[in-house]
């Protein structure tokens, strides 16, 4: 297969954090199954096809009256092909043309995906990735909701808190905004959210396919009730908007694992439900292009503010938050510290209270930590903005929310704490502002590779990729670095699915690519008279590491292939040479192989 179209399908995928959780690799429940790396659905491929294509069902398999792509529905054994956003008309989106298609169990579903997002009457093709709920549970210790008022009870410091009393001299809220809560469902008949403001007549399940959306896991029921818990009723905790109305929606399993086009569908939906609010607490190390069209329509169609948590991963932010028409939140603890878990970027917008954070869950009330938490403490401010001007846009109230928050770390917008914390009681008297530009559309980034995952949030990141793409640009032009390059293109969706899934392996990865940069460096001089770059055993252990720690995960190909290109080169011979000696060594070796070869075949006997 062309290596160009496993770059087309890495380049829908966002391949630049941790998992949301830190509960390890999902394992198989019931409809969300495990294959290769356990982040997508196996027999399940997404596709947007070109305006014009449509597939149609026939004697129990699917045709398009397009050849080639009728030929992949062969080769694959596509069995089904069901629209994601069922009923949905004409949408600048082209939501209308994206479908779920249903392949043998047995097919590799990335080679599959890869394969159609190269048919030129595919827009995309990708795996149904799997996302995770960002939440860490805690043992019960807090007694107070030091989020929204803090005065020290737990610890920590006065006043580090949303200000949600104040907010609430103004405005408590109003039935008028309605919050949707993509989750693990909600549990109506708790005692804190029984009082008919969960709109059970509309909610939905889209795990188990029917229309009630009881939480079995607790995650959503706690999300729900930080956003919307009753208050001043004498039982438990107090929401941050007293009056809003609740969409449930259960994208998620009794695990907290859900996958693209239920999450994408549930999105949709809430924003055809007129939600005034969608609140996303869960995300994944994969960039989903069918998700990000869903946030495209609730934003830029119908005018939904979305609200994400941005990861627990201490590093890169995950998607949906780094969507640009997303509002992605951070944590913090009541220090006002950042959590040592939140994940931070450039796309952060705000961070809220997200340690030890005490809510409802089904059967009664418990503290969970995650940006989990930290998002709908921010949906709720949404609420409340909503419900005393119901004519902001969703561009002013991100507005609100970044010019009113309490500046944290750096003066100014920074990497760690965007904004700043949000603080309702400020949101609420700030002037409604000019409508911004408006944000780019959702987009999954191109041209990411392993070696992005691998750097992803790092301080250095630009300059090794910069140096990466130097090398390849410059030296890898001719073997042995052409030999490198192509085991690269050949498996680079591979080694960036094991990069993105192990932390150890991305870890080694990072030492590698740093322990490397004088080499790069070295290698990309002209200048003869430069000083000698000494290859060390330390180098080469580094890279010994990284390269036969993804042998050892990868296929047999893989591994294969990188054990013999490293046999060959012989790196440790190599320990004390000036990099530049060593390479051209290499070359040298390479280019004899070349010239003698065909002689010593004629002088062969037969």
């Amino acid at each position: 297969m062309k290596w160009q179209a496993l770059c087309k399908v890495l380049c829908i995928a966002l391949l630049g954090g941790l998992l949301l959780t830190n509960v390890g690799t999902p394992q198989a429940t019931s409809g969300l199954g495990t294959q290769s790396f356990d982040y997508f659905v196996p027999g399940e491929v997404l596709v947007k096809f070109q305006p014009g294509v449509t597939p149609i069902g026939v004697d129990g398999g699917v045709e398009t009256e397009v050849a080639s792509l009728d030929a992949l529905i062969r080769q694959y054994d596509i069995t089904a092909a069901e629209p994601v956003f069922a009923g949905v008309g004409d949408s600048a989106q082209g939501l209308d043309r994206i479908y779920k298609l249903n392949l043998v169990t047995t097919a590799d579903i990335l080679v599959a995906a890869a394969d159609l997002s190269a048919d030129a009457h595919v827009e995309y093709a990708e795996p149904n990735y799997l996302f995770h709920i960002g939440a860490l549970p805690d043992d019960p210790r807090f007694s107070d909701e030091w989020g929204l008022h803090n005065a020290g009870q737990t610890g920590g410091t006065e006043d580090a808190d949303i200000d949600a009393p104040e907010a609430w001299d103004i405005i408590t809220g109003t039935t008028d905004v309605l919050i949707a809560v993509t989750d693990t469902g909600v549990d109506y008949t708790h005692e804190d959210l029984d009082d008919g403001r969960v709109r059970t007549d509309m909610d939905k399940d889209y795990v188990n396919d029917d229309d009630d959306a009881m939480d079995d896991h607790g995650h959503g029921t706690h999300v729900a009730g930080t956003i919307a818990a009753e208050a001043d009723n004498g039982l438990g905790v107090a929401g941050v908007m007293w009056q809003a109305e609740i969409l449930p929606l259960k994208v998620l399993n009794s695990l907290g694992i859900g996958s693209s086009d239920d999450i994408a569908a549930a999105i949709r939906y809430a924003a055809d439900q007129d939600a005034d609010v969608i609140n996303t607490s869960l995300g994944a190390i994969f960039c989903s292009q069918t998700i990000a069209e869903a946030v495209n329509y609730a934003y830029f169609d119908q005018g939904v503010v979305i609200v994400a948590a941005a990861g627990n991963s201490g590093s890169s932010i995950s998607y949906p938050a780094k969507h640009p028409p997303v509002i992605a939140v951070g944590a913090t603890d009541h220090d006002d510290e950042r959590a040592y878990f939140s994940s931070y970027g450039d796309a952060l917008d705000v961070v809220a209270p997200g340690v030890g954070i005490w809510s409802t869950v089904p059967g009664g009330y418990d503290t969970f930590s995650g940006t989990s938490m930290a998002s709908p403490h921010v949906a709720g401010v949404v609420g409340l903005l909503l419900a005393q001007r119901p004519g902001l846009t969703p561009g002013q109230v991100r507005e609100i929310l970044r010019q009113s928050a309490d500046d944290l770390g750096e003066a100014g917008f920074d990497r760690y704490y965007g904004y700043g914390r949000v603080n309702a009681y400020q949101a609420l008297q700030m002037d409604t502002p000019d409508e911004p530009d408006p944000p780019e559309q959702a987009e999954c980034p191109p041209g990411v590779c392993g070696a992005s995952v691998a750097v992803a949030g790092e301080p250095d990141e630009q300059s090794i990729l910069s140096d990466l793409r130097a090398v390849r640009d410059h030296v890898f032009t001719q073997d042995p670095g052409q030999r490198w390059s192509r085991i690269y293109y050949e498996h680079q969706l591979q080694v960036a699915w094991l990069l993105a899934s192990d932390s150890q392996l991305r870890e080694d990865a990072l030492a590698g690519l740093r322990a490397f940069s004088p080499v790069f460096h070295a290698l990309l001089e002209d200048n003869e008279t430069a000083p000698p770059a000494i290859l060390t055993t330390e180098q080469i252990a580094a890279a010994e590491r990284t390269l036969m720690g993804i042998a050892q995960r990868g296929s047999q190909a893989l591994h294969d292939d990188i054990v013999r290109e490293w046999e060959k080169a012989d790196p440790y011979h190599f320990v004390g040479w000036d990099v530049r000696a060593a390479w051209e060594q290499l070359r040298l070796e390479e280019q004899a192989k070349r010239i003698y070869l065909p002689t010593i075949l004629k002088s062969s006997p037969d």
